[in-house]
């Protein structure tokens, strides 16, 4: 098996050290190599296995002796070594401070340990080149850092106030967000900000409280921005405090004519916010530089209403001078707007017309085909008026309960009386048996989806909160019979009742498509149509079977969005 342990140190690096502890050297004569190569093996032993912080330990043991965080008088140099959330650098430079204190309380070489550290890390820095960082020598890390949201007066929401919706002044700006020893570092930012193209942007404002100044000759504290807009930095004093406007990218681009996709939710625009320091304190746990991503997301606010007083009214078979739909603008009133300004949407008042009717027509040219296969001189007629009412909706996004620390929420905010009617009635003549009756199948369906939905907090989940805007249907069909009296004195005395139902659902779904968007929907169809019925013979008497009148059969299948 190989052998991955390091190899022994350098031997200029340790004869920089010996040259520090001359008398214990002498003291060592032809031990001297024996020393090393052990604190080499305890250096590994407790996880420094770096050239750097091998050497500086086997100082430490020139100056306390081999193993030295083993013996009990120092516990204090074991704790550090064992304390997970330091780096290596930072244990080292602890351990020498610390190692010094000790000395100077026991009137031991305190001087002589600092020195001798001293030209150790001048030695480091030559073996790792001039390409390479300097080793930090003091104390230089980050205290604090506070995030602010600033400029965020444009910012607006649609709210529903005295019965009409209005363009409000948003909510509050999110509180500042603090990084220090009490509270946890973030691993991402989150703004709602807007396009550069299209108005004013929220401003980042980054504030810092530096710990210490290491005096390199790029100072920290260092702030660095880096993105599509390129790079920002800022160091010294000017990263103090500093801030800059953060562009959103542009809304989602609609399919052509719909201006907008319902309760879709754009995506971020990312950049990386970097903020370094050397990461090095004397005493505690060191904050270190923070790598920070930037996810900036689009503002946008949209309100899409509609008022709807359509009835379509259409009789079979239909006459060649039948009259078509009503155009889309007649009894439809919709508006869809974003921040304030109207926006032309085309496709949905003609879904809402024109659409949504002449779907339920094709769906009704079906349903009168297999009526006619079951019934003579087949007759039928219908009344619908679907989707009347009003319906409001706006989103949007804001800030969550964690502020610049958590994902903005789709606020979703609705006022929704929608009336579905659809009155269908079917006429014809049946003969069975040798028996005829006129026959009349009937579906009635009247019902109303009225509520009010408002999601301004991340719980529930959307699709939880938009659960209540979708209604199941289910409309029984109901039968009456006339018998019609024949030569053979055959009679239909019972009929009925019939199975099969109109069945569907309507309301929001999400789109099939994917994207995150939503659609409103109706889908209807019939389930199969059986009616028991009984014909009474003046000779043989009463006899029955079931008649089937109608099978399964889809009437529409509708979205919008």
């Amino acid at each position: 098996m190989t052998d991955t342990r390091p190899g022994p140190l350098d031997p200029t690096l340790v004869a920089v050290i010996e040259a520090g502890w001359p008398e214990m050297v002498t003291r060592l004569a032809d031990r001297r190599e024996a020393f090393v190569a052990r604190a080499g093996e305890q250096a590994r032993q407790q996880g420094l296995a770096d050239t750097d912080s091998a050497a500086r330990y086997l100082n430490l043991c020139f100056a306390f002796g081999p193993a030295f965080e083993t013996r009990p008088e120092n516990e204090w140099a074991l704790a550090l070594l064992v304390d997970e959330r330091l780096g290596n650098g930072v244990k080292l430079h602890q351990l020498v401070l610390a190692g010094a204190e000790e000395l100077v309380r026991r009137g031991g070489e305190a001087q002589a340990l600092r020195a001798s550290d001293a030209r150790l890390l001048d030695a480091l820095d030559r073996v790792r080149g001039a390409d390479a960082p300097p080793l930090p020598r003091r104390a230089c890390d980050i205290e604090a850092l506070e995030f602010r949201a600033l400029d965020l007066d444009w910012r607006r929401e649609y709210r529903l106030e005295g019965g009409a919706w209005q363009h409000l002044p948003g909510p509050p700006a999110p509180p500042p967000l603090r990084v220090d020893a009490t509270h946890p570092a973030v691993t991402r930012l989150c703004l709602l900000s807007q396009a550069a193209s299209e108005g004013q942007q929220t401003r980042l404002q980054v504030r810092q409280a530096a710990h210490g100044q290491c005096g390199l000759a790029v100072p920290h504290p260092q702030l660095r921005w880096l993105g599509g807009h390129g790079l920002m930095a800022a160091q010294g004093h000017a990263a103090q405090t500093t801030s800059w406007s953060v562009a959103a990218l542009p809304p989602p681009a609609a399919p052509q004519g719909w201006g907008a996709l319902l309760l879709q939710e754009p995506s971020p625009e990312l950049t990386l916010l970097e903020l370094n320091s050397c990461g090095l304190r004397d005493r505690g746990v060191p904050l270190g530089s923070q790598h920070i991503q930037l996810w900036a997301w689009p503002a946008q606010q949209w309100l899409l209403t509609w008022q709807r007083d359509r009835l379509l009214e259409q009789t079979w078979p239909r006459q060649t001078s039948a009259v078509p739909p009503p155009p889309a603008s007649q009894g439809l009133r919709l508006r869809l707007a974003r921040d304030g300004a109207p926006r032309a949407a085309p496709r949905w008042a003609e879904g809402l017309g024109p659409g949504l009717e002449n779907a339920l027509l094709a769906g009704a040219e079906r349903l009168f085909a297999a009526w006619s296969a079951s019934a003579q001189s087949p007759r039928m007629s219908l009344r619908a008026g679907l989707f009347n009412g009003h319906a409001a909706v706006t989103w949007g996004l804001r800030e969550g309960a964690d502020g610049l620390a958590g994902d903005p929420l789709l606020r979703v905010v609705g006022d929704f009386k929608l009336g579905m009617t659809l009155d269908l009635l079917l006429n014809g003549e049946i003969e069975q048996a040798g028996a005829r009756t006129q026959l009349s199948l009937r579906i009635a369906l009247a019902t109303e989806l009225a509520l009010q939905l408002s999601r301004e907090t991340a719980e529930p989940p959307l699709a939880e909160a938009l659960a209540p805007v979708q209604q199941a249907i289910r409309c029984p069909v109901t039968l009456e019979f006339a018998p019609i009296a024949g030569e053979t004195g055959l009679l239909w005395s019972e009929f009925g009742p019939a199975t099969g139902a109109l069945v569907g659902a309507f309301g929001l779904r999400p789109r099939p498509e994917g994207g995150g968007a939503w659609q409103w929907f109706l889908q209807l169809a019939l389930e199969p149509v059986v009616a028991p019925m009984a014909v009474q013979d003046p000779l043989l008497g009463r006899s029955s079977q079931h008649v089937a009148l109608l099978g399964s059969l889809p009437l529409l299948d509708w979205s919008l969005g």
